[in-house]
């Protein structure tokens, strides 16, 4: 599969006059998609000379995942990818750099907020010395909190990072979980979290982009567990289109009016109380899911635990990335 945050390879291409400089020409326009699929030359090599000798003749062919068409217009001959694809291959883009913009924008005011607080404190320090013995421990545990929290922010920058990474690859979803428990290792021993999952297959999609689904996803659901010690069930199932991903939680749930807003950017569910969050979490969830024709649909409530109503998170991938 392309990554298609890569710039997009322009669709089309005018071949040179010259007869003889056409199908290397072709070769290296192809070259740019960065397909890892055999193409078989000889035939495109044929199919290329057929156009060229007849005026308004066409003919198509499939690279990769791709289809493509050669024309004869009687003046110049041209290469292009279906338009469609053009298309899918735009939108998609436009949904990745959403959710880079809006998670890049969260980024920068956190870690705003925390340099400016480390700074603040600072002052207060100076200014009142270390006569303030009450003080002085409030500003030290603030700053220590401020630290903490721009650890965290740089976890998520490391996340950020991987998104951008062209690693488009067989995606082990199994190994990309037990990644992502790795990663969320502290939070999950310090709540008691308990996670039940099955054996899932593999697709054809980014594994570090999974990852940060799944790391989004698995984060919401013990930051927001509420009194219950968190509980997690993870399984797959599949129907005639998709191919399901199914996280659901004993937690604090989200309000049934909160449930159409939240994958807004920013915007956080009415019940969260003074439980730490940025806000962009399902947003980045909802705009990866799209960029290969998936969605992600949120229940809540799910389940009746302690008195708490959960959350369902259904991520859709279409069928045509499972790995056969």
């Amino acid at each position: 599969m392309v990554d298609t945050l890569h710039f997009m390879t322009r669709p089309f291409l005018y071949l040179p006059k010259k007869q003889e400089d056409q199908f290397s020409a072709l070769k290296e326009w192809l070259s740019n998609f960065e397909i890892d699929h055999a193409l078989d030359w000889e035939d495109l090599g044929q199919r290329l000379n057929k156009v060229t000798e007849q005026n308004n003749a066409k003919e198509s062919f499939k690279f990769g995942p791709y289809h493509f068409g050669i024309e004869n217009d009687g003046q110049k001959i041209l290469v292009y990818q279906s338009a469609q694809e053009c298309m899918e291959q735009f939108n998609s883009t436009a949904e990745e750099l959403n959710a880079f913009k809006v998670m890049a924008s969260a980024l920068k005011h956190d870690i705003s907020s925390s340099l400016n607080n480390i700074s603040l404190q600072s002052e207060l320090l100076g200014i009142k010395g270390a006569t303030d013995s009450e003080g002085l421990k409030k500003g030290l545990q603030s700053i220590k909190a401020s630290v903490f929290a721009a650890n965290n922010m740089l976890e998520d920058l490391s996340d950020f990072a991987k998104l951008v990474r062209n690693d488009n690859d067989i995606c082990d979803i199994n190994e990309v979980l037990i990644h992502t428990k790795r990663l969320l290792e502290k939070e999950i021993k310090a709540s008691g979290t308990s996670i039940a999952h099955g054996v899932f297959k593999a697709i054809d999609y980014s594994p570090s982009r999974l990852m940060v689904i799944l790391k989004n996803l698995l984060s919401n659901s013990i930051k927001y567990s509420g009194t219950a010690r968190p509980q997690i069930l993870i399984h797959d199932s599949e129907d005639d289109t998709y191919y399901k991903i199914t996280v659901v939680d004993n937690g604090i749930g989200i309000p049934k009016k909160n449930i159409e807003k939240i994958t807004r950017p920013f915007y956080r569910a009415e019940n969260v109380g003074k439980v730490k969050g940025t806000g962009v979490g399902l947003s980045t969830v909802k705009s990866l899911m799209r960029t290969v024709g998936g969605k992600m649909v949120i229940d809540s409530p799910v389940v009746n635990i302690d008195k708490q109503p959960g959350t369902k998170v259904i991520l859709y991938f279409p069928k045509t990335l499972l790995i056969k």
